[in-house]
């Protein structure tokens, strides 16, 4: 699925939590946010295989790898670049800012393009 160094992540229509991805030998860089996004954080969780059980990313320090975001928006991924490097399946849920747990449901379909190199 990637295409210009771009692998696009769909949440969709009253949902939380993307499709997953592999991000096997990608350094993961940016998220571009779309246009209407209904107020959330972005926390990525992981998993060793494709249909596995995908569990919440935490760096060493016990800090949860979760994304500051809104709407129409390009987000460096670099506060998390180290956590993220190992990984190997990925999907992204839209989640409270207030506690970075609880789900957040998107109004409509979400697009959100993650640069990789």
């Amino acid at each position: 699925m990637l295409t210009d160094n771009v692998i696009p992540f769909t949440i969709p229509n009253n949902g939380n939590l993307s499709e997953a991805r592999d991000i096997t030998d990608f350094q993961i860089c940016s998220l571009e946010m779309p246009a209407a996004w209904d107020a959330a954080s972005i926390i990525i969780l992981a998993c060793n295989t494709y249909g596995g059980t995908y569990k919440p990313v935490y760096d060493d320090g016990g800090i949860k790898a979760s994304i500051v975001t809104d709407a129409n928006r390009m987000v460096s991924l670099s506060s998390n670049a180290l956590a993220l490097a190992s990984l190997k399946f990925i999907k992204l849920m839209s989640v409270s800012a207030a506690d970075n747990t609880t789900a957040v449901n998107q109004t409509a379909a979400r697009l959100i393009n993650m640069s990789v190199k």
